[in-house]
């Protein structure tokens, strides 16, 4: 199944958690997500496809057989992770 996101939504792609890439205190509820984005929809103007990205636990929609990709908001992705 192909996915195209429209206007805002990105498609993100969930990748296993690293450890030392990001410190969450143990006192954190809800510890963010990291995935990359695959695409988005033509409104999306900070992300790039391919862009290391943190969001939230239940951040978008997940798909039948497809548990690795959300479809999620612009707005859900709450930082881009620069390495270097």
């Amino acid at each position: 199944m192909k996915i195209r996101p429209r206007n805002n939504q990105v498609l993100v792609k969930r990748v296993p958690e690293e450890k030392g890439v990001l410190e969450i205190p143990d006192s954190s509820k809800e510890k963010p997500q990291i995935g990359t984005v695959e695409e988005m929809g033509m409104l999306v103007k900070d992300l790039s496809n391919g862009d290391k990205v943190i969001f939230r636990k239940f951040a978008g929609d997940e798909f039948p057989g497809q548990e690795e990709i959300l479809l999620m908001d612009e707005i859900e992705i709450i930082g881009v992770i620069q390495e270097g």
